[in-house]
């Protein structure tokens, strides 16, 4: 009958019968082998695990490789020995071998969990805090260095130096402190600077010359500090005025003040009288040769196409005139006329064979 190299289990052949009592032979060599196996690995585990434990227990008592040790790496009391000499550590509590706690950026301060350490220790604090079972600390400072403590079953206590992050900085949307007809005056009321046009202002930021009806988009914007993010805020809208009143003699309006217009003629003729009190009144001359008369604002508004003009007349005497133009359209009576554009020549006046006026009380733009 064969058997086995290793055991000497027996192997009974093909043409042999059945036999119980090899089979029974061949599971006590089993048993008594594995229980050997068993019995030999234990006391060899036990004995690596107690030569683990004393390492540690003796960590930084002594420390032997070459150059000098640091005495924050070994305990409070130890000592360690330097090329130099003997030291004493200064570190109270070993320094914790896990992971950095997960941080959790708030608004102004920052939140920390380590639910991975619940299952290991029984207490924890931070810095020199109230001992706590919870891992979650709230409200810390950030960019701010603190010790994590934890405590073990045996009520063995170790360290971790973390340094919280940057929080979020606290950010407003922009307002609109004034609106005058086309022009927006914008500002932010926390420090924060205007985000326009893809371009950074300080507050506060005026918008002039925009067209009438015209929605601008901004937001908040701060830069990244020491200890704070940047961040920006969601965009807002805001809208000019549908129509303005550019002059009506009330001293409110853009074109009220009389510096703002001149008055001259294109001929070697003298030039006409300017008044505004309270209305534009041009007075011009009789000649019996070609005069033309031209008023014109320095500064032209800047509106786009669609704007239209409405220009109220209240009083006008021109006779015999070849051509009389206001705002470039024909006008020999007073009234209310609509312009799709105003042009340089406010009143154009040609070929004038009568002494005449023309008064303008009050210039409107508004939304096509």
């Amino acid at each position: 009958m064969q058997e086995t190299e290793n055991y000497k289990l027996k192997k009974p052949d093909k043409k042999e019968f059945y036999d119980i009592g090899i089979f029974n032979d061949n599971a006590d060599v089993i048993d008594r082998e594995l229980a050997n196996i068993r019995k030999t690995v234990g006391n060899d585990l036990n004995e690596t695990l107690k030569g683990i434990s004393e390492k540690i227990e003796n960590l930084g008592t002594k420390m032997d490789f070459g150059g000098n040790a640091k005495a924050e790496d070994v305990l409070e009391g130890k000592t360690f020995t330097n090329d130099d000499g003997k030291q004493v550590g200064n570190l109270k509590y070993p320094k914790l071998a896990v992971p950095i706690p997960k941080f959790i950026i708030q608004t102004g301060y920052i939140d920390i969990e380590c639910d991975s350490l619940e299952s290991l220790f029984i207490g924890f604090k931070l810095n020199e805090g109230e001992w706590q079972k919870s891992t979650s600390f709230k409200n810390l400072q950030p960019t701010k260095k603190y010790v994590l403590y934890a405590k073990d079953g045996n009520s063995k206590v170790y360290s971790k130096e973390i340094i919280t992050p940057k929080a979020k900085a606290s950010i407003s949307l922009p307002i609109l402190e004034k609106k005058t007809g086309n022009s927006l005056k914008i500002k932010t009321v926390d420090g924060a600077k205007i985000k326009y046009n893809n371009k950074l202002y300080n507050s506060p930021l005026e918008l002039n010359d925009l067209d009438l009806g015209e929605e601008i988009r901004v937001c908040s914007v701060k830069e990244e500090t020491s200890t704070l993010l940047g961040v920006s805020s969601d965009y807002i809208s805001f809208t000019t005025d549908k129509e303005m009143i550019l002059f009506d003699g009330s001293g409110n309006s853009p074109w009220d003040k009389i510096d703002g217009w001149q008055l001259r003629s294109d001929t070697n003729q003298s030039d006409g009288d300017l008044k505004v009190s309270g209305a534009i009144r041009i007075d011009f001359h009789y000649t019996p040769y070609l005069y033309r008369l031209t008023l014109k604002r320095k500064e032209k508004p800047k509106f786009s196409k669609k704007i239209s003009f409405e220009i109220t007349i209240s009083s006008i005497s021109v006779r015999n005139v070849d051509e009389c133009l206001i705002f470039g359209k024909d006008f020999y009576t007073s009234g209310v006329k609509i312009v799709d554009s105003l042009t340089d020549a406010l009143v154009y006046i040609k070929a004038c064979q009568k002494s005449g006026h023309v008064e303008i009380s009050k210039i409107k733009a508004f939304v096509s």
